[in-house]
């Protein structure tokens, strides 16, 4: 077994130790991804935690080892997001155990977070604030393209949200998907909104408000973004 824990949580150390059986006899199941990737809730010391379970890798991955899993990078993703000042999951630890020769079973281990929605529930929730939250949603995305942060799963299942006293706040999950880069142009930060759920009014407003905060011209906005999500919906029906 391999065991990276974060430093804040050591005290978590031999518990997670075993967190294998812990997930399997006491885990509350969230979802059961189409990859086989499972994710529970566990409760210990006044904490819950997300722990996320990691479906078999392909023949082509497991053959590279020294590369890291994707359950290393859930781990070290939220590090670098709260580093750049924006809110993820924050990481308890990572483990792998050998199970074969070429094969390991991965663990991310997370705190779970305050948010209670994720935006494929933005349709159905703060309908008179909807326009607001459009508005601070489409500034996140203008931030995180500003400071050259970029989700390449940036879905609406990955994005976490809530309206705590008045003021908006948005997450990412699934960080081992997000990637830093020196510039994001003004088409690669428009076509980053195509995976999202939601209407064309929804991606109209979002285009405006995110052209307004990042100094680019409202049309083109539209276009990009409302033509990347087309051609992505068009390409989820094959």
């Amino acid at each position: 077994m391999q065991l990276l824990i974060n430093p804040k949580f050591n005290h978590l150390r031999s518990y997670l130790l075993h967190l294998e059986e812990h997930f399997e006899d006491e885990g509350q199941p969230l979802y059961r991804g189409v990859s086989r990737n499972e994710m529970r809730t566990l409760t210990v010391d006044g904490l819950t935690l997300w722990v996320k379970r990691y479906g078999k890798p392909k023949m082509k991955h497991r053959l590279r080892p020294w590369r890291r899993s994707q359950a290393e990078k859930a781990y070290i993703g939220p590090l670098r997001l709260r580093e750049r000042g924006f809110e993820s999951p924050e990481p308890v630890a990572h483990i792998s155990i050998r199970t074969g020769l070429f094969s390991h079973r991965h663990y991310f281990v997370s705190l779970k977070m305050p948010l209670r929605f994720t935006m494929e529930d933005f349709v159905d929730v703060y309908e008179e604030d909807r326009a607001a939250g459009i508005v601070a949603f489409a500034r996140f995305v203008a931030r995180l393209h500003n400071k050259g942060v970029m989700h390449t799963n940036f879905a609406s299942k990955n994005v976490l949200f809530d309206l705590v006293d008045g003021h908006w706040q948005f997450a990412l999950a699934e960080a081992n998907r997000v990637k830093t880069k020196r510039h994001i142009g003004k088409k690669e930060g428009c076509r980053n909104f195509a995976r999202l759920t939601g209407t064309t009014d929804f991606f109209e407003q979002v285009a405006t408000a995110y052209a307004e905060a990042r100094g680019l011209d409202p049309d083109e906005c539209r276009q990009l973004i409302v033509s990347a999500h087309d051609e992505w919906e068009a390409t989820r029906k094959f």
